[in-house]
């Protein structure tokens, strides 16, 4: 009795903070009783607070062999030991715990972070179940099992544990933000969005899940919506370097590249050792049609990682856009070699011509394109470079089985189920075009543009020619082809957002001058010195009631193609999903080529500046005929050039990037015909225009 009442007065001076009473205390009654094991006990607990763990662990350990029972003395020596790193004594500290008090969940989730801090994910699983049958409120075990069952592919266990978290503790952000990547490794994009999401209403100040958002938004494809994420955890953490690298390639996925270059270069400030990032930066640089900054990055990459097999790919693309093509095949070759299983590396050598359709290829991409495990992205690669290889090779009826196969696979993925597209919708929207675009609607707005004839656009349906009019007409010393620029589509929402802040319907004349004359500014910046700058994006075709109205002296040139094979092209060509929703499907095809031939029929009658209409056969025919009546339209003098287009030495960035380095050739005419007996789809479609 005369040593209890001390050891309390000791244990209230160690609640109230006052450690230095406590110990004298403690020590006062070792004195006297040196195998006191409370006291032992209590003294290790203020060694261990004060640092001195070693100690701690000395005193701890004496009262627990004094007295074996001693419950509560295990667990802070399971605590101290933890501490100091020593995981294998602490898990026979807490095994032993399991016996003292075998119904407490406690001691068996403590050995499930011990066990998985080890790296045996195994145990850890089998201790927190133990955990959560013990103790099934036990609410951070359910979390953690949910965590180490992720880390081992068993999805459906570990959404199961991890929902069991959230009902038990439904605010827990950090519960939805795990169930959320069980949720996206498992392919479930939008229900690890929803979660995501409310992880973030919950918990707004943590960078780490605004990423986590930004990450599946990403993933599904929707890059305009993973901005503002991003945006959000960078605001959280500036110095967040995966986030400046993420909103870099979200950038450029929506072709913003003069912003993704910047989100690049804020990342490498961070890491400039980074080869991935310098990598990203290379790509963003290379759509800019930088290919000497392109070049650079990549090379700094590889000088960084010189096994870096996306490196030396993304050399070989810088190479590829230039014609130098015995050295980017040289490069796609070494990628290839560090990640055979890489679809995408052989595709870009398949699309060279560096690739034969020997069997071991054929049977390589093969397995490749019928491996269930592989991510989908490498599956559709493996199917559209395997397609080529068979058309290369005359055998048209496997080509197109590998074609329809990687094309039926697109349309599987989540960013295309999310845009459906619609030809019913689209046909609407060409009606309200031609309904409001008449010669009175321009006549009213012919003087709000810029008057500069320095714009020429180049528009109709993709692989209707569009690239190789362009390399015809830049290979003019007064000529730059721009390539694909996106900025009539970023200035017609522009335009768009304005008139829904002010509540208005249709443009304004100070909105055009403004919108025209910083457009012909930027033209400008791309090259001082051509007279004529070309912006080839095809779905420009859209726009063009707008880009009349802003360049009032413009030039727009339409390429037309027989139907069949453009619409044949676009289904064996791998677009990006975004905007080319109907190339994967040959219905839809059609449908996209109707509606686009009749807006086109409708310009032709009613815009009011210089057009010019180019078909592809006729080109094909009579490429000299053709090619001067294109410099003519220009209102340039003719230049011998233009006939050796495939020497002219630019970057290209289109599918079309090898044809358009080879003098013309009449293959690709009447292609359709190879194929017929697969068409059904299409032809019945395109008879719609006879009826």
């Amino acid at each position: 009795m005369t040593i209890d009442h001390p050891l309390r007065v000791a244990e209230q001076h160690h609640r109230a903070g006052r450690r230095r009473e406590a110990e004298t205390i403690c020590r006062q009654v070792l004195a006297h009783e040196p195998n006191d094991p409370i006291a032992l006990h209590l003294l290790g607990i203020l060694e261990a607070q004060a640092g001195h763990l070693d100690s701690a662990v000395l005193l701890i350990s004496r009262a627990v062999q004094l007295r074996p029972d001693f419950a509560d003395a295990w667990t802070n020596l399971g605590c101290v030991l933890v501490n100091q790193r020593k995981h294998e004594e602490a898990i026979a500290v807490y095994n032993r715990l399991t016996q003292l008090r075998p119904t407490d969940g406690g001691p068996h989730y403590a050995l499930g972070i011990l066990w998985g801090e080890l790296g045996r994910v195994e145990e850890a699983i089998a201790a927190f179940s133990r955990a959560t049958q013990h103790q099934p409120d036990l609410v951070d075990a359910h979390a953690r099992l949910g965590a180490a069952l992720r880390s081992q592919g068993r999805f459906d266990d570990a959404i199961a544990a991890c929902s069991k978290a959230i009902a038990l503790r439904p605010d827990w952000a950090d519960a939805r933000n795990n169930l959320a990547n069980v949720l996206r490794d498992k392919g479930l994009l939008d229900e690890a969005i929803a979660q995501y999401t409310r992880a973030t209403e919950l918990k707004c100040d943590d960078a780490v899940t605004q990423f986590n958002l930004g990450n599946a938004l990403f993933q599904k494809e929707r890059f305009a919506e993973a901005l503002p994420p991003y945006e959000r955890a960078l605001r959280l953490k500036p110095d967040y370097f995966e986030a400046h690298n993420m909103m870099g390639l979200a950038l450029a996925s929506l072709w913003r590249f003069d912003e993704a270059v910047l989100a690049h270069r804020r990342a490498l400030a961070l890491r400039p050792d980074d080869a991935s990032a310098h990598e990203a930066l290379g790509s963003a640089l290379l759509y800019k049609l930088d290919v000497v900054g392109a070049d650079a990055s990549f090379r700094k990459a590889l000088a960084l990682a010189p096994d870096s097999a996306p490196a030396w790919n993304g050399l070989g693309k810088v190479l590829m856009s230039l014609g130098r093509f015995e050295e980017a095949s040289d490069c796609f070759r070494r990628a290839v070699a560090m990640s055979p299983d890489k679809a995408s590396f052989r595709r870009n050598l398949v699309s060279l011509g560096a690739l034969q359709a020997d069997p071991a290829e054929v049977d390589r991409l093969t397995a490749l394109l019928n491996q269930p495990r592989l991510p989908a992205q490498e599956r559709i690669e493996a199917g559209f470079a395997l397609g080529k290889l068979l058309d290369d090779a005359d055998r048209f009826d496997e080509a197109f089985t590998c074609f329809a196969q990687a094309n039926a696979l697109v349309k599987q993925t989540p960013a295309a189920q999310d845009g459906i597209f619609d030809g019913e919708n689209l046909h609407r929207v060409v009606d309200r075009m031609i309904q409001g675009s008449h010669p009175a609607f321009f006549a009213q707005r012919h003087q709000w543009g810029e008057a500069s004839d320095l714009p020429v656009f180049i528009a109709g349906m993709p692989r209707s020619g569009t690239t190789l009019v362009e390399q015809i007409a830049a290979s003019h010393p007064a000529v730059f082809g721009a390539g694909e620029l996106t900025d009539i589509g970023r200035i017609a929402e522009e335009l768009a957002a304005e008139e829904r802040r002010a509540a208005r319907q249709g443009w304004d004349a100070a909105s055009i001058a403004r919108a025209s004359r910083a457009h012909v500014k930027h033209l400008r910046s791309l090259d001082g010195a051509a007279l004529r700058i070309i912006d080839k994006m095809p779905g420009n075709v859209f726009h063009l009631g707008l880009i009349a109205v802003l360049f009032p002296a413009a030039r727009v040139i339409f390429c037309r193609r027989d139907a069949r094979d453009t619409c044949l092209s676009c289904y064996f060509q791998r677009f990006p999903i975004t905007g080319h929703l109907y190339t994967y499907d040959l219905a839809e095809c059609g449908r996209q080529w109707l509606e686009t031939d009749r807006l086109i029929d409708h310009w032709l009658k009613v815009l009011p500046v210089r057009m010019l209409e180019i078909r592809y056969e006729s080109l094909v025919a009579d490429q000299e005929g053709q090619s001067r009546r294109l410099i003519d339209f220009l209102g340039l003098p003719w230049d011998p050039a233009c006939l050796e287009f495939h020497r002219t030495e630019r970057p290209v960035m289109t599918a079309s990037v090898w044809q358009v380095r080879q003098p013309i050739y009449t293959r690709s005419v009447g292609r359709w015909r190879r194929y017929e007996r697969h068409l059904a789809p299409l032809l019945d479609v395109l008879a719609l225009k006879q009826e």
